[in-house]
């Protein structure tokens, strides 16, 4: 009788039954399993979205970047297939040179973003002049799965023929 008061003292006093207690390690065991398993899926969610959201935006600003430090073959490259199975490498160094924006531009930013599935629209501003003055840029670009290729460019209204 003695030991069965000091028993019920004792659990009166904060101390658990063993039951409770396993079921507690239990349930922290459970949850902090839960969260490591949901900052996984998080990671990898946004690995997967870096491609897909700053890929297309990567991708245009490679291409510009291209023209500009007159790696005229490196741009070409990046044009989408339909583009190059029409066009040779002559015709687009044509087709840039009426656009003297791309080629001369200091600097790029852009201001929207848009990505649907694997098609995205990239607007902008080139910076040119020395700074004192912007030229609106649009990109369309649609990715393979593999990379983000330039579909169509249109400099101040003027489209990439």
């Amino acid at each position: 009788m003695v030991e069965d008061r000091r028993a019920r003292l004792c659990y009166g006093r904060g101390a658990m039954e063993p039951s409770t207690k396993k079921a507690i390690i239990l349930t922290s065991v459970g949850c902090a399993g839960v969260i490591v398993l949901f900052c996984l899926a998080s990671a990898a969610g946004l690995y997967f979205a870096k491609d897909y959201f700053l890929g297309a935006p990567g991708a245009a600003r490679e291409y510009l970047s291209d023209l500009h430090e007159g790696r005229t073959e490196a741009a070409f490259e990046r044009m989408a297939v339909g583009y190059r199975q029409t066009h040779d490498l002559a015709a687009f160094e044509h087709a840039t040179r009426a656009l003297p924006a791309l080629a001369r531009h200091e600097g790029v930013s852009f201001g929207s973003i848009s990505v649907v599935n694997r098609y995205a629209t990239v607007l902008g501003v080139l910076t040119v002049n020395g700074g004192t003055s912007e030229v609106p840029v649009r990109l369309e670009l649609h990715s393979d799965g593999h990379e983000w290729q330039v579909a169509a460019v249109e400099v101040d209204g003027v489209r990439l023929r």
